[in-house]
């Protein structure tokens, strides 16, 4: 703390720490989980509609948080796609979609802002396999498209459906801390 003062002191034990710069390391890597992560979600859906497992990185599309907005596609070219419903854009915000194709290959483009309400979009570079009808897709602001997720969780209920529990991702969390201060233990 800025002030010197330690205000919640907490102890925790590290199996196999070695040396004080590896306990600083892990040491702000837990401040950084405690200040950045703050999400969990869950999910319930049938268990072959599933693909992830612990530890993976998914991409979670939800119109309510407005974490981009989603459905399938109803016809597509190699620059446009028309949509199942109007999506609106903003002169001077930038706009991607994201599209998983039929062979689960997942493509990001930016889209052309196209100011008002509209149900094709047009992509600023043309896609290498064209989306089929009823692709899924995911639209919204460049950082917004979808929001990701580490699974966490995946269990298994009785009637052929999973909950798969996640926290979110932020990248920062991951960003090794090397500048552990040097103790002079000699001035005491």
């Amino acid at each position: 703390d800025t002030d010197g003062v330690i205000k919640s002191p907490t102890q925790i034990t590290l199996a196999g720490c070695v040396n004080y710069a590896q306990a600083y390391q892990h040491g702000k890597y837990l401040l950084r989980v405690n200040k950045l992560i703050l999400r969990t979600i869950t999910l319930k859906a049938d268990i072959d509609a599933i693909g992830c497992q612990y530890g993976d990185q998914v991409l979670v599309q939800h119109d309510v948080p407005r974490w981009g907005e989603g459905g399938r596609i109803q016809e597509a070219t190699t620059l446009t796609l028309k949509l199942d419903r109007k999506v609106s854009m903003v002169n001077g915000e930038s706009y991607g979609v994201i599209v998983r194709l039929s062979d689960d290959k997942l493509v990001t483009k930016p889209v052309i802002t196209q100011p008002g309400e509209t149900e094709t979009i047009t992509v600023a570079s043309a896609f290498e396999s064209v989306p089929q009808e009823q692709d899924l897709y995911s639209f919204g602001l460049i950082n917004k498209i979808a929001k990701p997720f580490i699974v966490i969780d995946v269990d298994r209920d009785d009637d052929k459906r999973a909950t798969i529990s996640a926290i979110e991702y932020v990248e920062a969390v991951y960003e090794e801390s090397l500048d552990a201060p040097v103790i002079n233990y000699g001035d005491y």
